[in-house]
């Protein structure tokens, strides 16, 4: 049973290393005032890319959505709409990309 379960183990590294493997980006898009881990990550593939992370398009990229759930939302107060837009900002400012660039990464 044992020599089954040794072949299986070699067999399974054997195609993991002959496989191309992307890293994973080291740092994700996240909020500025984010002091916490955060909750909700997602890595995914860049719809557009983001230099200062050294992601590339269709490369992979890590996002808090937690950080920008109201970016989905529809409906919002003027408060909330104004709230969202200061995020978008200040997090587009932040990684060098424009909001709209940032909004595609979100919701793709």
């Amino acid at each position: 049973m044992y020599r089954n379960a040794t072949s299986l183990l070699f067999c399974v590294l054997g195609l993991t290393n002959s496989q191309k493997v992307e890293a994973l980006p080291k740092e994700c898009i996240q909020a500025e005032t984010r002091v916490q881990s955060c909750p909700r990550l997602i890595y995914k593939q860049a719809a557009v890319a983001v230099p200062v992370l050294g992601v590339e398009k269709n490369g992979v990229i890590c996002i808090c959505l937690t950080d920008f759930e109201q970016v989905k939302s529809a409906q919002m107060s003027k408060l909330e709409q104004i709230d969202r837009q200061v995020t978008l900002q200040r997090v587009a400012r932040k990684y060098q990309i424009s909001e709209e660039e940032l909004i595609k990464l979100i919701k793709h």
